[in-house]
């Protein structure tokens, strides 16, 4: 008999489930295994946030498991064109330095000198391996592969997916995204305010600086379309169990 809570979610990369595991599994055989034993029936898909309202192009996998005999059925898409980053985050008031008091919560730029005068070579929706005749000095290390370092954001697409050990950079202004920012990107409302400290490159998880804080999130509105399919599937199980 299924003892546990109602139903489970997990949000993955989308190679998680493929992942190898011991005995020659892949992941998705030893969770459909292990959750099977405890009276689960387990569905995943791998959803785009962008389709459901974050200015974001980012793929997650979403396992839900449900009592078994339960139908499920994933959240549709919204129906329309993706959100833009310039639609998120426009409407913010300038960010401040650390140290000051921002008008938005979050809203603080810590972007190091060096690192600006790098980003000021790149074009809005570049990146700065790809900029021709980049002073030496100012490429640095970097190679054609490192396709995510020192990228400026594109105003009228959505974001790449947001990243822990690299930070976007505005579409129009030599800085990192703001926390905020980023959670505006990620579907976060204002109203909700991080803590800790900003940018930093190691912390313990009770510690973690804000912008891996928004990275490491599922999207809110993508979180609030899965969890209405799970309790709408409940709702139904529940009524076809009470019959």
């Amino acid at each position: 008999m299924r003892q546990g809570p109602p139903a489970v979610m997990i949000e993955q990369v989308p190679r998680f489930l493929q992942s190898p595991v011991a005995s020659g599994m892949s992941m998705r055989d030893l969770l459909e295994e292990r959750f099977a034993s405890l009276g689960y029936d387990m569905h995943s898909a791998t959803l785009n946030a962008a389709a459901f309202g974050v200015a974001q192009r980012r793929l997650r996998t979403i396992v839900v498991c449900l009592p078994k005999g339960s139908a499920f059925q994933y959240p549709f898409s919204l129906l329309g064109s993706p959100k833009t980053v310039g639609e998120a985050i426009d409407d913010l008031p300038a960010a401040v330095p650390k140290g000051a008091q921002p008008m938005a919560p979050n809203h603080v730029d810590v972007t190091p000198t060096r690192d600006r005068e790098r980003i000021s070579h790149v074009p809005e929706g570049s990146w700065l391996s790809k900029v021709a005749d980049v002073p030496p000095d100012i490429l640095g290390r970097l190679t054609r592969k490192d396709t995510t370092k020192y990228r400026r954001l594109a105003r009228h697409q959505p974001s790449l997916t947001l990243r822990c050990g690299e930070a976007l950079y505005h579409p129009t202004l030599d800085r990192y995204l703001t926390p905020r920012e980023a959670a505006r990107l990620q579907g976060f409302p204002d109203s909700h305010v991080f803590e800790g400290p900003i940018r930093r490159r190691t912390g313990t998880v009770a510690n973690l600086d804000q912008h891996r804080q928004v990275a490491n999130a599922v999207p809110p509105p993508l979180a609030e379309a899965v969890a209405g399919a799970i309790r709408a599937s409940l709702c139904r199980w529940q009524g076809s169990y009470a019959a």
